[in-house]
């Protein structure tokens, strides 16, 4: 199959344009996202990050750009792939993030989309990984790893704020899901889907 070339440019004019329209939305389900993370000690962060996956991406590939709400809580039913797809992502990028940072750049770049393969195409957690991996290396491992760059700085300088950090966080968490969101339907090889014909997982949830 042809390699769609990412456009970073057009992940930040797409980003933006649902970004724009769903504030104060965003700014609850990411605040929603991490209380119940936490509370539940991370046991909930999996399914809920699935979860927050397929509301961007239904409402960057919608008409209106517009979230709804509900979104978050419909991959609760898929409750063990994403929380095995959480652990095992989570834990292999931290190791790698420990091992002089490098290594942890790396493997975050070949898994950017695999809560998305997830959530669209309704993988298991291994197949996820390695169809993230398939998708950077057949559209451009270096663009990609630029785009898995600009992610770490914008979430990352947020998260070194002292004092409103969290707070600022909760507005810059969002965009940067809504970059990958868009990076995802540009090199995906369906494309933007139409209807459910191509969104296996998108049917058990809806």
């Amino acid at each position: 199959m042809e390699a769609k070339q990412l456009d970073i440019k057009r992940c930040f004019i797409e980003a933006f344009s649902v970004y724009k329209v769903n504030i104060p939305m965003l700014l609850l389900t990411t605040l929603v996202f991490q209380l119940i993370s936490l509370f539940t000690l991370l046991i909930m962060s999996g399914p809920l990050f699935g979860g927050y996956c397929y509301m961007v991406l239904n409402a960057m590939r919608s008409p209106d750009k517009k979230i709804e709400f509900n979104d978050i809580f419909k991959t609760l039913n898929r409750f063990w792939p994403l929380f095995g797809l959480f652990f095992l992502q989570g834990f292999a990028i931290f190791a790698g993030f420990l091992l002089l940072i490098i290594p942890g750049i790396l493997l975050m770049t070949m898994w950017l989309y695999s809560y998305f393969m997830a959530v669209d195409k309704g993988y298991g957690p291994v197949d996820s990984l390695k169809a993230s991996w398939n998708m950077v290396k057949g559209n451009g491992f270096w663009i990609n790893l630029a785009l898995a760059v600009i992610y770490i700085v914008i979430n990352g300088l947020a998260g070194q704020i002292p004092f409103v950090g969290l707070i600022i966080s909760l507005f810059v968490v969002p965009f940067g899901a809504l970059l990958i969101t868009s990076a995802y339907i540009q090199q995906s090889q369906q494309g933007p889907a139409s209807s459910g014909e191509n969104r296996p997982f998108a049917n058990v949830c809806e």
